[in-house]
């Protein structure tokens, strides 16, 4: 009897890691889940501001309009409203993460293939998270472009003389070195790391 009713014990505990177990893989691919499409949507913002900054990059040399035309939200404005978007979905998903309650799973003994199945999905969360903080350096970097196009607007538009015969003579004269850090060279597109094997689901989604 004894020898039953330990067995049964047993199966008990068996079964409660196996529950255990499956719950931690599932909250897991949950997070995975939010942050692959936080990143995509990271990516696609990315994008937005840099043909942005091209477009304001071009209206370097343009006429600047006069004050009777009506005013239309600037890049800037715009650029301003991504980025607080962007931060924002930032910090939601990191208060999400640490606040996720996750099962202590580490000291269980689970069999091989479930162990490899949390590993793999730990390294990817690693590395999603990773990227996430990536992404914010190059925001952070891409904004820093951006006023420098901002400041070489505002810098032609307080120079500009009312003599066309002069402005033309003073672009003639300007500095090279001035348009010269908005070389094109220098506007290169964001680069995304994808977690491999995740590449064909971000297309499905």
């Amino acid at each position: 009897m004894s020898n039953s009713h330990q067995i049964e014990e047993n199966f008990e505990i068996l079964k409660n890691l196996f529950t255990t177990m499956s719950q931690a893989i599932e909250q897991l691919e949950q997070q995975q889940s939010i942050l692959k499409k936080d990143n995509k949507r990271l990516s696609e913002t990315n994008d937005k501001l840099l043909e942005i900054t091209k477009k304001q990059k071009l209206m370097v040399d343009e006429d600047v309009p006069t004050t009777d035309e009506p005013k239309a939200p600037s890049a800037q404005d715009i650029t301003n409203q991504y980025r607080k978007s962007i931060y924002k979905k930032l910090a939601d998903l990191e208060n999400q993460l640490l606040n996720t309650p996750t099962p202590c799973i580490d000291d269980f003994d689970f069999n091989e293939k479930d162990a490899k199945q949390m590993l793999k999905l730990k390294v990817q969360m690693y590395s999603l998270l990773h990227e996430n903080q990536s992404l914010k350096d190059q925001l952070s970097g891409f904004q820093n472009l951006h006023d420098q196009v901002m400041s070489r607007i505002r810098s032609n538009k307080n120079g500009n003389p009312t003599n066309q015969q002069q402005g033309n003579n003073a672009t003639t004269n300007s500095s090279p070195g001035a348009s010269g850090s908005l070389d094109k060279n220098n506007v290169q597109p964001l680069q995304v790391n994808v977690v491999d094997g995740d590449a064909d689901e971000m297309k499905n989604e």
